[in-house]
């Protein structure tokens, strides 16, 4: 074997070696990238979930009482939010943030929405937005 034929062997050998682990290292990448989407996909809906299930216990077991919606922020992703006040059954006033997603364009300034809260704490409340059932 010439010394040219070692060199163009050795060099056909980097290259192969350099195809394979520059694809091996795309693949890992590509899987990294899926597993790491997979996971922050389950986070998101467990959190949802719990949200879901937290709103439907207040809305089953809670005190119902009429709202007043105060401001409604449309945002381009599910994250809107809607503002809305309402008077516990002690009288005192509470003025509530919630997020409620997609629903958002549902709602206008001074519409009336019925309110569930826990009856221990008032300020554990929710609006129906439909996702409920």
């Amino acid at each position: 074997m010439t010394k040219l034929s070692l060199y163009l062997l050795i060099l056909l050998i980097v290259v192969i070696l350099d195809i394979v682990v520059f694809q091996s290292g795309v693949i890992i990448l590509i899987a990294g990238l899926l597993l790491a989407s997979l996971i922050i996909t389950a986070v998101i809906m467990k959190s949802s979930e719990s949200e879901q299930n937290r709103r439907k216990e207040i809305i089953d077991n809670g005190i119902e009482t009429d709202g007043v919606v105060t401001e409604v922020h449309y945002l381009a992703t599910y994250q809107s939010h809607i503002f809305y006040d309402f008077t516990d059954h002690n009288g005192k006033k509470y003025e509530i943030s919630e997020r409620i997603g997609w629903e958002s364009w549902k709602y206008k300034k001074g519409q009336r929405v019925p309110v569930f809260y826990e009856k221990n704490n008032p300020q554990n409340c929710t609006i129906i937005t439909g996702k409920e059932k």
